[in-house]
């Protein structure tokens, strides 16, 4: 049961034994990967590790004065930093040593959804247990079904109302005594054989293991416990044949094992001592992959399998055996299965050592393809580990950019709704004020001056409306790719100014270069060009003897480049910074929303360029924009 524990540790989160100073001892395969090591080599310092070194130093104090210590670390490994949340704490206290368990952050809610997940797969019962009051808490599914209550009904009962060992247990301080025992226990754990209740007349044998957890200063009492109800019942069946087996099984050297077709050890013979270093009792209800080398343990649950679905047939087999003290031996096994058979119900395999007949060549060999195994699996993780970190670059350039648009969205909306309000309510003010004095007067002449102001407010209401509409358009809708006639464009624009105040002054001058067609989006390029001619008439200069507007567009099969020149009156060196900023005016002089060249930046934005300008005041204005060309490309998007 404990090997779930194990292998859902070792998965997913680091795991380290330090020093009092803070050298690795030893450190699971995660953290290995973790720290992007080939390899591990003891006596190296976590604190080369960590971005401020000194938390190590400040944390290993705290774990000699109390214990423990709990916090967060910034790990960085090669250019990578990463947030881990880390326990420390004393393993023995006459050596000094200290545990690390951690796992990161970043990734906490994949890790519970994982953990759970496997949790719910598991053939185990699991049950979580409130170490306070001995309410249970949680269950994964396999209890849930094995129990036969619905999880709402089970969370409401107590720890002693499902298990028969618990008689004693039922008041408060009985419990608290209960738990106090268990913390007491190596580990602060403890196995026991028991029976859960299922109804008042049936019970569920199990073995289960009971374990002290604390998390964020909460104890919990984890129950994990494995259905042995065939096992009991085989038990039982054996009882009567057991001297007689004994006496048999006693007389060879080879060892003999029973197991079910799960792969659970229900008998060994004495000679198991011998041959793995585990009594009988050590290894009733095991795992037989216990005993074997991880190397050969694929191999082992393949013919496993095989023996399991084919009744009765010999099956012969060589693998390698792990022993309890860490070493393997060769054994040479035989295996039949005797499910079926009523005086037998298991899986007979006999087994013994056959080590010094395995050839030095097989050895040599078998080394060989294991050094391939392992460094493809290096390989393999370097690849993942790689692939992560580019991932995890991504998605912070990503998060980065949207909270900087979300910013800039939130700043934007702030300014145009304080704006907006203004620059919409002063023209309908000023036009309820021109009706007020129409109604008072009686000379036509004077009304239709005054209609007249009317007039020109609500034309720079329908102008900044407009403003308003190419903004929202812009921030809306998807760019269109199609070829536009520049030539055609352009002098629609001018001839649609033609009718502002000395527009008819004006030298207007067109010069297109272009080797190959023009795409991009029409609409968005025509109020480009819109604002910044537009602007270029409406702060020409009067008093230039010679007053132009310059058109220059240059286009390949990248780009087109475009410049807008005029020598008006141009900007003062102060307005520059924030010429592009929603609803700014460097002139009050004229008419304007402040929203024009702000449509300008955003719009050439969308399309995937950029703008600059130089200005001189009292010499004029150069705007140049470059956008792409999408001749052949798909549109840029946001």
């Amino acid at each position: 049961m404990e090997h779930v524990h194990a292998e859902l540790l070792n998965r997913f989160v680091l795991l380290a034994e330090l020093t009092p100073d803070g050298e690795l001892l030893s450190i699971n395969d995660r953290l290995l990967a973790f720290l992007q090591l080939a390899d591990f080599k003891s006596k190296q310092s976590l604190a080369a590790y960590l971005l401020n070194p000194l938390e190590l130093s400040n944390a290993l104090a705290q774990v000699q004065r109390e214990g423990e210590w709990q916090g967060q670390w910034t790990f960085k490994v090669g250019e990578q930093l990463t947030n881990v949340a880390v326990t420390l704490a004393k393993l023995q206290e006459e050596d000094g040593r200290v545990y690390m368990i951690a796992h990161p952050l970043s990734s906490s809610q994949q890790l519970l959804e994982r953990f759970r997940a496997v949790l719910d797969e598991t053939t185990d019962l699991i049950i979580v247990v409130d170490a306070a009051t001995g309410r249970i808490i949680d269950a994964n599914d396999t209890a849930v079904q094995q129990l036969g209550f619905s999880l709402l009904v089970l969370l409401k009962r107590h720890l002693y109302q499902i298990d028969t060992s618990f008689p004693l247990y039922t008041t408060q301080a009985q419990w608290q005594e209960f738990v106090e025992r268990l913390r007491e226990e190596p580990k602060q754990r403890r196995s026991v054989r028991t029976s859960l209740r299922l109804t008042p007349d049936e019970t569920l044998d199990v073995d289960a293991t009971l374990k002290l957890e604390r998390y964020l200063n909460q104890e919990y009492i984890i129950v994990i416990a494995r259905d042995i109800s065939e096992q009991v019942a085989l038990e039982k069946k054996l009882d009567s044949k057991e001297k007689f087996f004994e006496t048999l099984i006693e007389s060879t050297e080879d060892t003999l094992l029973l197991v079910d077709k799960e792969g659970f050890i229900q008998y060994a013979s004495p000679s198991c001592f011998k041959q793995w270093g585990y009594t009988v009792e050590e290894l009733m209800g095991q795992s037989i992959q216990k005993l074997v080398h991880p190397d050969d343990s694929d191999f082992f649950e393949k013919v496993f399998k095989e023996i399991a679905s084919t009744p009765k047939k010999l099956f012969k087999l060589t693998y390698r055996s792990l022993h309890k003290e860490g070493y393997y031996n060769w054994l040479e096994a035989q295996a039949k299965n005797l499910i079926r058979e009523e005086a037998i119900g298991a899986i007979l395999i006999s087994a013994h050592n056959v080590t010094n007949q395995v050839l030095a060549e097989e050895r040599i060999i078998q080394a060989l393809q294991q050094a391939e195994r392992l460094n493809q699996e290096l390989e393999q993780h370097k690849a993942e580990l790689l692939a992560s970190q580019e991932e995890l670059r991504q998605t912070n350039e990503r998060l980065e950019k949207n909270n900087a648009e979300l910013k800039k969205i939130n700043q934007e909306l702030d300014r145009f709704v304080y704006s907006a309000s203004h620059d919409l309510r002063a023209p309908i003010a000023s036009a309820l004020g021109v009706i007020t004095v129409c109604k008072m007067l009686d000379d036509a002449e004077q009304i239709k001056r005054y209609l007249e102001l009317q007039e020109k407010g609500l034309k720079k209401l329908d102008s900044f409306i407009q403003d308003i509409l190419d903004y929202s358009r812009n921030a809306r809708l998807e760019v269109q790719r199609e070829e536009i006639d520049l030539q055609t464009l352009v002098k629609g624009v001018f001839e649609q100014y033609a009718y502002m105040d000395n527009a008819g002054l004006i030298d207007k001058q067109i010069h297109i270069k272009a080797r190959v067609p023009f795409y991009s989006d029409r609409r968005r390029l025509t109020v480009i060009l819109n604002n910044l001619i537009s602007n270029a008439i409406r702060y020409s200069s009067p008093r230039r003897e010679h007053p132009y507007i310059k058109v220059n567009i240059k286009i390949n099969e990248e780009k087109g480049e475009f410049v807008v020149e005029d020598n008006g009156i141009g900007i003062e060196e102060k307005h520059l910074p924030r010429i592009f900023d929603m609803f700014y005016r460097a002139t009050q002089d004229q008419a304007g929303s402040g929203l024009g060249l702000y449509i300008v930046k955003e719009t050439i934005e969308k399309l995937g360029g950029q703008i600059s300008l130089k200005s001189k005041y009292g010499e004029g204005t150069t705007f140049r924009f470059v956008v792409p060309n999408l001749l052949n490309k798909t549109p840029h998007t946001n």
